[in-house]
């Protein structure tokens, strides 16, 4: 039995192989059955029957392939390293926590601009011009290209470091100009002639960096107890 699990890297390969199981069955499922769903400028309100009966099917297509192969792969590759380990739940965490975090901010962003109607339907006009894929990819991509980005320049600037306890001055202002630029590409993006991108910055570097020392010490703690257990 492998002892060297990491936990983090077990719940990244995990959600790639979610959501590329998902989406692969979805759209392969829409070609064979002949659903006619678009894909491109995808509108849930077109939505048959079918459509809902495919969307759960791959859902727990997903579900089964996260586990069998995701985590499966994840606890098949051996972590010897504590350094290693901690890199990979740095980044991990940015990522996945930073990801939700912006959707989080961005959408009462949109909320306090236009109000909750309002928002949805802003919302619908950017996916109706864009379509999902590329709606997706300005929002949730960027999000968490932006987060992990922020993760890796902590570790490579030895902020975060196995073991050190991070201060919050040098880690601010290491991820502040990223989440700035990010932030900004999103108001761009969005088209909003608002200066609230810079409020959401600030949040995000200031409010990332406690929250993710303490998940990236609970997945050190997981792994010493796989360990011990192994």
């Amino acid at each position: 039995m492998n002892r060297n699990i990491s936990p983090s890297l077990c719940r990244f390969l995990g959600s790639v192989v979610f959501l590329f199981a998902g989406l692969g069955c979805f759209y392969l499922g829409n070609r064979v059955f002949g659903l006619g769903i678009d894909t491109v400028n995808f509108e849930w309100g077109s939505m048959t029957a079918g459509g809902w009966a495919l969307l759960v099917v791959s859902v727990v297509v997903a579900l089964f392939a996260s586990l069998a192969i995701g985590w499966g792969t994840g606890f098949s590759i051996e972590v010897r390293s504590e350094k290693v380990d901690f890199a990979i739940s740095t980044v991990w965490h940015y990522m996945a926590n930073g990801g939700i975090l912006w959707i989080i901010l961005w959408g009462l962003c949109l909320t306090k601009l236009f109000g909750k109607e309002g928002s949805r339907e802003f919302v619908k006009q950017i996916v109706k011009q864009l379509g999902v894929f590329r709606t997706s990819l300005g929002i949730f991509g960027l999000g968490a290209a932006v987060c992990m980005i922020m993760g890796a320049l902590l570790l490579v600037s030895r902020q975060f470091r196995l073991g050190a306890k991070p201060g919050m001055g040098g880690c601010f202002a290491v991820s502040a100009p990223v989440a700035l630029v990010g932030c900004y590409m999103e108001a761009r993006f969005l088209g909003l002639e608002t200066n609230l991108w810079i409020f959401i910055a600030v949040v995000m570097s200031a409010v990332l960096v406690p929250f993710n020392v303490y998940m990236v010490q609970r997945d050190s703690i997981q792994r010493h107890q796989i360990m011990e257990r192994g």
